[in-house]
């Protein structure tokens, strides 16, 4: 441990994440209103010409969830967002980066989740991520989680607290996290009517958009029924076993997500091979279409044709919405994603000081075969197991 009692300037990750923040907001909400595409979502999601609906989805749409004209307003919109991308038609290039970023925005999320549970961050407003959580469905991802790791490194002391977790408090946090969000999440993908009911589909899409909560209110039981409060106040040399497989499913489901899509992204189409649909999906994508946006200054738009023929038996025709959505989100994911990154290199940097660390070419083999939140579980890891243990980490790599 080479930095005990000193914090390193914040200055360097603010500016970092600060153009991180201003170009995901651009590229969500300035291009969302500059397209049209906010507008078309609002005027089509949950009713259009007087009967339910919802772009690019079935028919058996039902808006009303809770009764609250305001509440189920916003939920159409948010299932009409989601809608248009998984029934409307589209390429593989739009269902891999999909994909990533749903996988991107998970594993993001597990890995902020912990510092809820750290005893240092207990009191702050940092440990309220829940509450976060619901922001980040409210509003967007690319403001939440900036803003929240902003607030992190002004109100903590990376040198000084103590990032211990009782063992308890985290020991569920995987299963919870599978059942909150994994399951809604690929139950709301699935095509309908195909393979689910529209109303499942509907369902799911609405039952995800709650996950934070869901989260909240599945862990706490689990810890209370599974696992006694006398335990859960253990306090463990180093990174205890519960964290330690926490970051293990965090790296996990990177990995899982994240090298595939990357694989095919980088096979030419000119060496696709195996089933069909594999060949498709080489055939269909390249690294740039799946993983870099669109400028922010040159956005796709909205067809006004296809627009203006909403209504009746053209209500469907909406090819256009996917590449709207994989911009929204290819900003909305990316930018906070690099964000956490930023994060938790200062993190680690704290730890390990200007000497000693994970070796560069590690670094850079975590972040290929896992993408950026894998690397960056790998840095908190060796920062949890640097200043826990005493020593310069274990094998998290």
């Amino acid at each position: 441990m080479a930095n005990n009692n000193h914090n390193p300037s914040r200055i360097p990750p603010l500016l970092l994440i600060l153009p991180l923040f201003a170009l995901g907001l651009y590229g969500t909400m300035v291009n969302g209103f500059e397209t049209g595409y906010f507008s078309i979502l609002t005027a089509t999601s949950g009713n259009l010409g007087g009967g339910p609906y919802v772009p690019g989805g079935p028919e058996s749409f039902d808006p009303r969830y809770t009764g609250n004209k305001a509440i189920d307003t916003r939920m159409g919109i948010l299932i009409g967002f989601f809608s248009g991308l998984i029934n409307g038609e589209r390429k593989w290039d739009v269902d891999l980066a999909y994909t990533w970023m749903m996988g991107m925005f998970f594993s993001g999320w597990a890995l902020v989740s912990v510092e809820a549970h750290r005893r240092a961050n207990k009191g702050r407003l940092i440990s309220w991520t829940s509450t976060f959580g619901n922001l980040v469905q409210t509003v967007s991802y690319a403001l939440t989680v900036p803003s929240y790791l902003i607030l992190h490194l002004s109100t903590t002391s990376p040198a000084t607290d103590d990032v211990s977790i009782p063992e308890g408090e985290v020991r569920h946090l995987p299963l919870s996290m599978t059942l909150a969000y994994i399951l809604p999440a690929v139950l709301m993908s699935l095509s309908t009517p195909s393979m689910i009911p529209g109303k499942l589909h509907y369902d799911m899409t609405a039952l995800w958009q709650i996950f934070p909560v869901l989260q909240f209110f599945i862990h706490r039981g689990l810890n209370f029924v599974c696992f006694p409060r006398a335990a859960s106040t253990t306090k463990t040399k180093g990174v205890g076993k519960s964290l330690a497989n926490h970051y293990r499913f965090v790296i996990f489901t990177s990995v899982l997500v994240h090298l595939p899509i990357l694989l095919v992204s980088l096979t030419p189409a000119s060496m696709a091979f195996g089933p069909v649909w594999l060949r498709d999906m080489i055939s269909q994508t390249t690294f740039s279409n799946v993983f870099v946006p669109y400028g922010v200054w040159n956005p796709p738009v909205v067809d006004p044709v296809k627009v203006a023929a909403l209504g009746g038996d053209n209500k469907a025709e909406l090819s256009w919405l996917p590449r709207l959505t994989k911009h929204f989100l290819h900003y909305d994911i990316g930018c906070p994603t690099l964000a956490i990154l930023v994060w938790a290199g200062y993190n680690y940097r704290v730890a390990v000081g200007n000497g000693g660390g994970i070796e560069m070419g590690k670094l850079v083999g975590w972040l290929l075969v896992g993408g950026p939140v894998a690397l960056a579980t790998v840095l908190i890891w060796e920062r949890d197991e640097g200043f826990l243990s005493g020593r310069n980490g274990k094998k998290a790599q």
